[in-house]
């Protein structure tokens, strides 16, 4: 069996960190969020003389026993096999790029409705309702999917020993599913009964928020759950059929070149790739064209706002949202968003901590979909952090000035690189199906020996102060979406017709706009000195004496 070559352009992915620093903790200290890994890559030079259908067959060394290779075979599916002999569970994940924003307007949550009926509904080869979940449940597993607003994941995880026939049952999902008007009709109830589920989530309300007040008509501003109303209803009503614009979405997006598998198993390399290359090659190439989306899905009438959401829980959060290009992200994921967060003697969260206003503070780097990314700074607040949240970000403005006016340090980059390095090192093992999941959704766009090659040993990124001093810029009032949820706010004017949420959706005004543009900096707040918490030696001691800990219980 041929493979195609490997060596393909690329774009890069990216790490999804996130910095905390909570109410209890003492110091200095960042964690790193290991779960939600997704790896960085550099292009490589395509070998212009190999023959197609040619790849690498380059095997890579993991931790001891762990075996990696990368294929692609004749259908354009892009694989990623790992041998681990001493895994506890076996896993696969396989991801389509198309998700809700390939939607139809007059079909919301249509993506969502296909993967429902593939994951449950059975396949021509193996008919029985749910009979996917029922083989894995008999083999001490699981699986589930999720349809994001570019990609649609399907993984599983189970006992070893019986990763063939899951792999079967996977491939016949995708391959030869049964869109029947029954099966499809059937799920649509259960898509509609996700919603009495999501509703009440303050989490899940924010977010349709964040896509209800995007740019009307983009793409990203749609429902992608779905309901009765919004697949049934209204598309009869406009004289679609539904079950036929369902098969002919499937026909249109469901292509082996727009797939991706990672497939993590007990056997060695030789016997995954046999097993793999038998089942899934028939797998049907559409040609299919990967989406891109080069309008931003927020534009100026989205940007320079203040949204206030009536949460149902209790919820008291200042979210700060700031819309970055693709080429700065790398900047603001280990520089700007771990300063920002920094929790030592005079930091931006310390005062705000000491004030009253706040008791967490996090800051990311979201990718929302492809090649769409922005800098979300969170805040939870007390009740005072409520009532004074204007202040809060004031402060935020004067810590950006500070940073302006403070040349970038190197030794805060290093330090960051070196909390990422001994923290991949000494990571504790996650399940399968989390390494599948993530291997899998980094070859979307790179080829699967970039994403191996970096999986295993990330590229270091150089400091570039002028880069970091021009990121800054995109840090201003003009350039944010401010989202305040509490329980205490009144007068909600606006209903989300979806989930029924309460809100304001309002521009800055001149006198908060002044006062977040005031060039000062906040006396109390300093750049983050050195980060004594970090350990620099890991050796493992020799002959230390056991210390005898004393607890002494005064009376009450």
């Amino acid at each position: 069996m041929k493979c195609l070559n490997l060596n393909s352009y690329m774009k890069e992915g990216y790490f999804h960190l996130v910095y905390y620093q909570g109410s209890t903790m003492q110091g200095k200290i960042i964690i790193w969020t290991l779960l939600d890994l997704v790896l960085y890559t550099s292009l490589l030079q395509i070998n212009a003389s190999a023959e197609l259908g040619i790849g690498t067959n380059k095997i890579y060394e993991g931790k001891p026993g762990q075996a990696y290779k990368g294929l692609v075979l004749e259908n354009g599916l892009k694989v990623i096999l790992v041998s681990d002999p001493n895994t506890t569970s076996e896993a696969a994940s396989l991801h389509v790029a198309v998700g809700s924003m390939n939607e139809p307007r007059e079909l919301q949550g249509l993506a969502h409705l296909l993967e429902h009926v593939i994951l449950l509904r059975g396949s021509t080869k193996y008919p029985e309702l749910q009979g996917f979940g029922k083989y894995l449940h008999l083999h001490g597993g699981f699986r589930d999917a999720t349809t994001r607003p570019d990609n649609t994941e399907y993984y599983f995880s189970l006992n070893p020993n019986a990763l063939e026939g899951a792999l079967d049952r996977l491939f016949n999902m995708v391959h030869s599913p049964i869109l029947s008007e029954s099966s499809i009709t059937a799920e649509i109830d259960l898509v509609s009964s996700e919603n009495t589920k999501y509703m009440p989530r303050d989490d899940s309300r924010l977010g349709r928020i964040n896509m209800h007040t995007s740019r009307v008509g983009h793409p990203f501003n749609t429902f992608t759950t779905g309901s009765r109303d919004t697949l049934w209803n209204k598309p009869r009503e406009l004289g679609l059929d539904v079950r036929n614009e369902t098969e002919q979405f499937y026909k249109k997006f469901y292509s082996a070149n727009l797939m991706t598998l990672a497939v993590i198993g007990k056997d060695n390399l030789t016997i995954l790739e046999e097993i793999v290359t038998r089942i899934f090659t028939p797998l049907k190439n559409r040609n299919a064209t990967l989406s891109k989306w080069e309008q931003p899905p927020f534009g100026p009438s989205e940007l320079g706002v203040k949204i206030e959401m009536v949460a149902m829980g209790e919820m008291k959060r200042l979210i700060m949202l700031f819309p970055i290009p693709d080429q700065d992200k790398d900047v603001f994921k280990n520089y700007i968003a771990p300063v920002m967060t920094q929790g030592g003697n005079h930091s931006l969260f310390s005062f705000l901590k000491l004030e009253g206003f706040a008791t967490l503070s996090s800051a990311l780097v979201d990718e929302k979909f492809r090649g769409c990314f922005s800098l979300e700074v969170t805040h939870d607040l007390t009740d005072l952090g409520v009532l004074r949240h204007e202040e809060v970000v004031v402060q935020f403005f004067q810590f950006v000035n500070l940073l302006r006016n403070y040349p970038p340090q190197k030794w805060f980059w290093d330090e960051a690189e070196e909390v990422r390095n001994y923290t991949r090192k000494y990571k504790t093992d996650v399940e399968a199906y989390v390494v599948a999941s993530s291997l899998g959704k980094s070859m979307i766009e790179n080829s699967p020996d970039e994403v191996i090659s970096e999986y295993l040993n990330p590229k270091r990124i150089p400091f570039n102060s002028t880069q970091i001093i021009n990121s800054l810029e995109w840090i201003r009032p003009e350039n944010m979406r401010l989202y305040l949820v509490s329980n205490s706010i009144k007068n909600a004017s606006r209903t989300e017709p979806h989930y029924q949420v309460k809100y304001n959706f309002e521009p800055f005004d001149s006198e908060f706009l002044m006062a977040m543009k005031t060039n000062k900096s906040h006396p109390n707040i300093t750049f983050p000195s050195s980060n004594v918490f970090i350990p620099k030696d890991f050796t493992i001691k020799q002959n230390v004496k056991k210390l005898l800990l004393v607890m002494t219980i005064e009376p009450s």
